[in-house]
């Protein structure tokens, strides 16, 4: 199991709190479909995912020059 506190910290951020059910809802999401979800910059994106993957919620993939989660 995961820590909680991290857990806790990981969803503790609107925009990550609504990456979460996005990504429920789909198989999987490449950085630029959750930019435009979301609509801050993709290095913003980029670090709300970086703290959502050490939290243990999402999982991560690279193909070409993407980045899925």
């Amino acid at each position: 199991m995961q820590d909680p506190l991290n857990i806790l910290k990981g969803l503790a951020d609107g925009n990550r709190l609504r990456v979460v059910p996005a990504l429920m809802k789909q198989e999987e999401l490449c950085v630029c479909q959750i930019t435009e979800l979301l609509r801050p910059a993709a290095a913003t994106v980029s670090r709300h995912m970086n703290i959502l993957q050490n939290a243990g919620l999402v999982h991560s993939r690279k193909h070409g020059r993407y980045v899925f989660y």
